[in-house]
């Protein structure tokens, strides 16, 4: 199956998804913080990226967007409708609100990756 890269700051949280992930199949890599995330981005090249919610978010997804067909789905806070605008204007291909279930964002993921393919 596809490799994701979680890219959350909170390690109880990244270790949630990254477990539903893989539950679903997933090949998952981890990373802590934003210069992790792109270090791990840049060797493994994933095919999905999970962002964690955060003011350097929008600057990552530009960044990956632009130099690869990696797939992102942003995390934003609930309610939060200008971090989802910022997430969509960053490239963004899908965004998931707090509160999160790992289960509905592993779900999510297989959706976008199948868009992707098509």
């Amino acid at each position: 199956m596809a490799l994701v890269l979680v890219a959350e700051a909170d390690p109880v949280v990244r270790a949630r998804i990254a477990a539903a992930l893989r539950r679903e199949g997933f090949a998952v890599s981890e990373a802590g913080r934003p210069a992790e995330a792109l270090n791990r981005w840049a060797r493994e090249r994933p095919a999905l990226v999970l962002l964690g919610p955060g003011p350097v978010a929008p600057a990552l997804c530009r960044r990956i967007k632009a130099a690869s067909a990696s797939a992102v789905i942003a995390r934003v806070g609930a309610g939060d409708a200008a971090g989802e605008q910022r997430a969509f204007e960053a490239g963004a291909d899908d965004c998931a609100a707090e509160p999160l279930s790992p289960t509905v964002l592993a779900l999510r993921a297989r959706a976008v990756l199948r868009r992707m393919a098509s």
